[in-house]
């Protein structure tokens, strides 16, 4: 036999063994453990939202304004947020008719939810229902250039000064009384649907309290002119009452002094 041969012979032999070798690691040797099997469980569904229908407006409206049905619809609300004073179609299912002509004595704004205590029954005066408890409504006479020609507004407050020429030529004049209410200008109470507007009027109706009327009903009969001076909102606040009237001084007082024939008289 050729060397040639034997090589060829001994090569395969010893590629023979090392196949063998290699196929008895791959039988002893153990599979792998199976892994276990996780089973992803869906997340419970969250439960549905409870909604109640509640009345909304659809457009903004102001104060003083009538309430009409196409400015009202009803609208899905989350129950847990809905506040006792919400119109709710499950309570009120006719309150889109019943609530039609009546007044808003709140601005509401659209998308809102109509409240209650925000309106003024229908039938029912605007004016008596804004006023606070123990307050009192009265016009005083007014021209353009006594209402800072026009620009003041329903909902400002004001200064009240009296002004009166006396016989000797001079001018007299006194603040009445300091940051009063305006409740209306004639029979506008509310602002213009794109902002202020200027209301000219001759009457001018506050919110005084019981001395005050009084104060001021004296006071227009006693000086020429009575002025509403327009303060900044930043000096808006409550007034002080009255003081008793043994302690007032002559702008406070309620006594109308008459000069007949040069002689003074109360």
């Amino acid at each position: 036999m050729k060397s040639s041969q034997i090589i060829v012979l001994a090569v395969a032999l010893v590629a023979a063994i090392g196949a063998g070798i290699l196929a008895k690691g791959f039988i002893d040797t153990p599979a792998p453990a199976p892994q276990p099997q996780v089973r992803q469980t869906a997340a419970p569904a969250p439960p549905p939202v409870t909604v109640e229908e509640v009345l909304v407006m659809v457009e903004p409206i102001g104060i003083g304004e009538a309430l009409v049905a196409e400015k009202m619809r009803w609208q899905d609300w989350p129950a847990e947020v809905v506040d006792p004073s919400y119109v709710v179609k499950g309570k009120e299912p006719n309150a889109i008719d019943n609530l039609v002509g009546t007044t808003v004595r709140l601005p509401l704004t659209a998308g809102e939810p109509v409240r209650k205590n925000r309106l003024v029954g229908y039938g029912k005066n605007y004016m008596s229902a804004v006023l606070p408890k123990g307050m009192r409504a009265l016009a005083v006479r007014v021209s353009s250039e006594s209402t800072g020609g026009g620009f003041v507004l329903p909902n400002d407050y004001v200064d009240l000064m009296g002004i009166k020429k006396a016989e000797d030529g001079t001018i007299r004049t006194d603040i009445i009384l300091e940051n009063v209410r305006v409740l209306a200008i004639d029979q506008f109470f509310k602002q213009g649907p794109s902002g202020p507007q200027t209301s000219i009027g001759q009457t001018a109706t506050l919110e005084l309290s019981p001395d005050e009327v009084e104060l001021v009903t004296v006071a227009q009969q006693t000086y020429d002119q009575i002025s509403l001076v327009l303060r900044s909102v930043k000096d808006v606040g409550m007034r002080p009452p009255l003081p008793p009237v043994g302690e007032r001084d002559d702008r406070q007082s309620k006594t109308v002094r008459l000069i007949k024939g040069g002689q003074s008289s109360e």
